[in-house]
């Protein structure tokens, strides 16, 4: 059994060149600003949660209500922005709806109010990534096509998770010195980074619809759709492998008398090993070639991780499986990436990342509701429950790569 040619052996798929090129600049304050919101969610919004009066359970709560609306919300973007508005077009809107709904987070109270206001917020802050991968890998064929000089999607990416890197670190000094809704007012404040750059480009990007329907390969995508449907799901299970460490490390961190300041700065040295993968990656380890190797390597990491935060290692020790967030969250990112963008043709460029995210989301939202309860009754020891989630996406990964051996 062989993963198909359009996965492993063959170029990208032949599609004609756009009109007009996106330069390397305008991509990578696009991956920057659209991330410069995650560098303060991530670490304190469960804080903000806390804040807000709401209990263990009612945050976790909030959190899957978050992922369950990208889960909805996300192949129904992708596909309206393959279809119809373009991925440009589809990009700016979102960003618009995110900057105004963030800003609600600072007059909002209640469990109630918190968490219909971030199912919307997540509607549209949720389908920002999958949109701004497929524009980026749309680019890089394009480029590949017309023989121009080819761009590294790490190398873009890296951009992203240096954003966040900044923003974990000053997040950390400036949570601990901003009164009352400090953070709501931070996340207010990062959601409007990438409003400017996505209008920008919807203005000057042409209709996507005639193109993607006329290069459209629906047969192709169908015919590995088995080995594409185990790829988002083993994926989608390594990434949810993280809801422990997204909901609660940082309060478990509070609790142990570790400082905000610790926190952010853990949180930003797992970012800042991420961003020395994403750079390295390709001319080190074999960039898209090596896109099953980086899936292996991600889940190992990721069972390795969870199972040694199971036994709430020193701060010291902490730091250290911080930096394997490089495995758990970049290998295996640019892995599915990678894998996605060659099994699916370009007419569903935007669905497949929307598909993965949705995946993603389903699965943390799982995770994360479950999480919850397992947590306040076992602390630390709900960790292991995520490396179990890391070993099933590590099994798939398996498969996948005996599937892409070729025929002897």
């Amino acid at each position: 059994m062989r993963i198909g040619h359009s996965m492993m052996d063959s170029g990208p798929p032949q599609i004609s060149p756009s009109p007009q090129s996106i330069s390397r600049l305008h991509l990578s304050v696009l991956f920057g600003s659209t991330m410069a919101y995650v560098g303060i969610a991530l670490p304190f919004f469960p804080v903000f949660l806390a804040g807000k009066g709401l209990s263990d359970s009612e945050i976790s709560l909030v959190i899957a209500v978050s992922l369950v609306a990208r889960l909805l919300a996300n192949p129904v973007v992708t596909a309206i922005a393959d279809l119809r508005a373009g991925s440009a077009c589809t990009l700016a809107i979102c960003t618009i709806v995110a900057a105004l709904l963030s800003a609600m987070l600072m007059v909002v109270s209640g469990f109630w109010q918190v968490i219909v206001l971030v199912g919307f917020l997540s509607v549209a802050q949720g389908s920002m990534m999958p949109l701004v991968d497929a524009i980026t890998l749309g680019e890089i064929r394009r480029r590949t096509e017309a023989h121009e000089p080819p761009l590294d999607y790490g190398r873009l990416r890296v951009w992203g998770s240096g954003t966040v890197f900044a923003m974990m670190l000053a997040g950390g000094a400036l949570v601990s010195v901003l009164p009352g809704d400090g953070i709501a007012l931070l996340l207010a404040l990062a959601a409007l980074a990438p409003v400017l750059p996505a209008l920008a480009l919807a203005r000057r990007s042409l209709p996507e619809r005639a193109q993607k329907q006329e290069h459209q390969d629906a047969g192709g995508l169908a015919s590995g759709m088995g080995l594409l449907a185990l790829l988002i799901l083993s994926s989608g299970l390594v990434q949810a492998s993280h809801a422990m460490y997204y909901s609660f490390s940082s309060l478990h961190w509070k609790a142990q008398g570790l400082s905000p300041a610790f926190t952010g700065s853990a949180w930003a040295l797992g970012v800042a090993c991420e961003i020395v993968f994403f750079i390295v990656a390709g001319r080190m380890f074999g960039g898209a070639s090596s896109a099953v190797r980086f899936l292996m390597i991600g889940a190992l990491g990721s069972v390795v991780r969870w199972a040694a935060m199971s036994v709430d290692p020193s701060p010291l020790v902490l730091l250290g499986l911080q930096s394997l967030h490089a495995l758990t969250f970049a290998a295996t990112h640019l892995g599915s990436v990678y894998l996605l963008s060659s099994m699916a043709g370009p007419g569903r460029r935007a669905q497949v990342q929307g598909w993965l995210s949705a995946t993603t989301s389903c699965g943390l939202a799982l995770a994360t509701t479950g999480v919850g309860q397992f947590y306040a009754e076992t602390g630390e020891q709900a960790y292991w429950a995520m490396a179990a989630m890391a070993g099933a996406g590590l099994a798939g990964f398996t498969i996948l790569a005996v599937a892409a051996r070729p025929n002897r």
